[in-house]
């Protein structure tokens, strides 16, 4: 019975760890891409609206669907490490396709809104 138990336990460790952005980061660094490298090499401004209340998670997805950052995982964990996921505005920030994602962070969190 403990041994199910330890079994089952160390399942789920292995499940969380590989969920929490390592396989990406493998696969990442075997290909050459850099964590903070731009979504694209185009300069072309764009704007991107936060709705009020949205959480790191809702606004790393619209980003990445929006083409501004390559990785929702990677950037949340950049806004989490670094304590600005709680400071993400909302408002509509005009940002560039080029921007590296700790760029656009900065931008989100910065005081580039245009209300």
């Amino acid at each position: 019975m403990i041994g199910l138990f330890v079994a089952t336990m160390v399942g789920i460790g292995f499940a969380i760890w590989l969920g929490s952005g390592f396989l990406s980061s493998t696969i990442d660094a075997l290909s050459g891409t850099t964590d903070d490298a731009p979504a694209s090499d185009d300069p072309s401004s764009v704007y991107f609206a936060v709705r009020p209340g949205a959480s790191a998670r809702q606004v790393a997805d619209d980003l990445q669907r929006a083409g501004l950052i390559t990785s929702a995982v990677r950037f949340r964990s950049l806004a989490e490490s670094t304590g600005l996921d709680k400071r993400l505005q909302a408002g509509s920030f005009e940002l560039r396709r080029n921007m590296t994602q700790a760029e656009v962070l900065g931008g989100l969190t910065g005081s580039a809104a245009r209300r």
